[in-house]
C-alpha cells in the first residue's frame, strides 16, 4: 500500500452531525423493513432445527446440538427467545396481548438486527475507500433491497457472514491507513480486531 493512496481516502465533505442523522434514518427504516410481520410466516426446516438447538441449550447448557452452525448465532438466538419470553411474561403483555412476541420473530430478530446494522458497516467501508457521499449510496442500496430485506429476514448465516466480513474489512483498511499515513500510531490493534472479526467469518463459511 501507498500513503498517498490514503491521503485524501475517506475524507468527508458531509458533516459528522449529517452522516449519523442519515445512517441513524437509515438503520431505523432499515429495521422497520426487516421486523416487519415477521412471524407472518411459519418456521422452516433448517431454521426449526436452530430453534431445536436453543431448547437444548436453555435444557443442558452448551452442546453439539446443530453443531454445522456457528455457535455465536445460536447464542444470539438463545438470548433472543429468552428475551422475548420473559417480555411476554410482563404485566403490560398480560393487559395487551398484541404486544406478544411469537417464538417465530424471537429467532429471527438477531438476524434483523445484524441486516439493519450491516448498513453502517457497508458506510464504514465504502467510505474509507470512496468517500462519504458514496457510502450513503452503499448503504440506501443495502437498507432498501427487497432481496436482501428477504435474506435478513430468516435465521440463516448469510447475515452474520456480511457483518462480521465487513468489520474485518473495515479494521483491516484503518489499519492500513494508520501505518500508512499515520507512523506516530500503532496500527496493530486494528490488526487484531481484523483477526478476530474473521475468525467469526471462517466457521460461517464452512457451515
Amino acid at each position: 500500500m501507498r500513503p498517498d493512496l490514503f491521503s485524501e481516502a475517506g475524507s468527508r465533505s458531509v458533516s459528522r452531525t449529517t452522516l449519523i442523522i442519515a445512517l441513524g434514518v437509515l438503520v431505523i427504516v432499515g429495521l422497520g423493513l426487516r421486523v416487519t410481520g415477521l412471524s407472518s410466516e411459519g418456521l422452516s426446516d433448517d431454521e426449526l432445527n436452530k430453534l431445536m438447538a436453543v431448547n437444548d441449550y436453555r435444557q443442558h447448557g452448551l452442546t453439539s446440538a446443530n453443531s454445522e452452525h456457528p455457535l455465536l448465532m445460536k447464542g444470539s438466538l438463545t438470548i433472543s427467545v429468552i428475551a422475548a419470553e420473559k417480555w411476554n411474561q410482563t404485566g403490560l403483555v398480560v393487559s395487551h396481548p398484541e404486544l406478544n412476541i411469537p417464538v417465530e420473530s424471537a429467532l429471527r430478530l438477531p438476524n434483523a438486527i445484524g441486516g439493519a446494522l450491516i448498513a453502517v458497516l457497508l458506510y464504514l467501508v465504502t467510505a474509507e475507500l470512496f468517500g462519504a457521499e458514496a457510502g450513503l449510496i452503499a448503504a440506501a442500496l443495502w437498507t432498501f433491497d427487497p432481496l436482501i430485506i428477504g435474506f435478513n429476514r430468516i435465521v440463516k448465516e448469510d447475515t452474520f457472514l456480511v457483518f462480521f466480513f465487513l468489520l474485518a474489512n473495515f479494521f483491516w483498511l484503518r489499519g492500513q491507513r494508520v501505518a500508512e499515513s499515520q507512523p506516530h500510531r500503532n496500527p496493530e490493534p486494528f490488526y487484531w480486531a481484523t483477526a478476530a472479526a474473521y475468525g467469526q467469518v471462517s466457521p460461517r463459511e464452512t457451515t
